[in-house]
């Protein structure tokens, strides 16, 4: 390895210099178990994101196979069907491919009001997309304030050393 004519000497205890630098942090103890704190904080909330996230997912997923259910049932009645007298348990019975439909399906039907076309649930959806808003937020405010306290605590450990070495 190159020395270019730098004079350096290598560390004979680690340990020794290590415990000699962690003197410098001593005084900061608050500070790094607050962004200790704040780091696990941030990285639950971008964890819970995501998983938050899939409930909106999951409710347009609903509102997509409740409308195409409706609509393909609705379809295939005779005309003149009163739609709000129908019964969706009956419907399932009476339905030549039955034994094809999963349990699901079944459910969905069954519990199928056929007086009005299933909506999808905007207030829902924007709520849990609000809750989501909030928590990156959060974890964006925490993640700002932790490397604020870190670069705090390394310009005056630095400023330390550097005093220490030209004293």
């Amino acid at each position: 390895m190159h020395n270019h004519g730098a004079n350096t000497q290598k560390a004979t205890n680690p340990g020794k210099t290590l415990k000699e630098l962690l003197k410098y942090f001593k005084d900061f103890k608050l500070s790094l178990i607050v962004v200790f704190a704040f780091s696990i904080l941030s990285t639950v909330l971008i964890i819970a994101g995501p998983k938050i996230m899939s409930r909106a997912t999951n409710t347009i997923v609903d509102g997509y196979v409740k409308q195409k259910t409706y609509d393909g049932i609705v379809s295939n009645l005779p005309e003149g069907t009163p739609l709000d007298k129908l019964d969706g348990s009956k419907l399932v019975e009476e339905m030549p491919n039955k034994d094809e439909l999963s349990k699901e399906q079944k459910e969905i039907i069954t519990n199928m009001d056929f007086s009005k076309r299933p909506k999808m649930d905007f207030d829902k959806i924007l709520g849990i997309i609000n809750i989501c808003v909030i928590i990156y937020a959060i974890s964006a405010i925490f993640n700002y304030i932790q490397a604020y306290i870190v670069a705090v605590v390394s310009q005056k450990v630095t400023y330390r050393l550097r005093d220490k070495i030209f004293k």
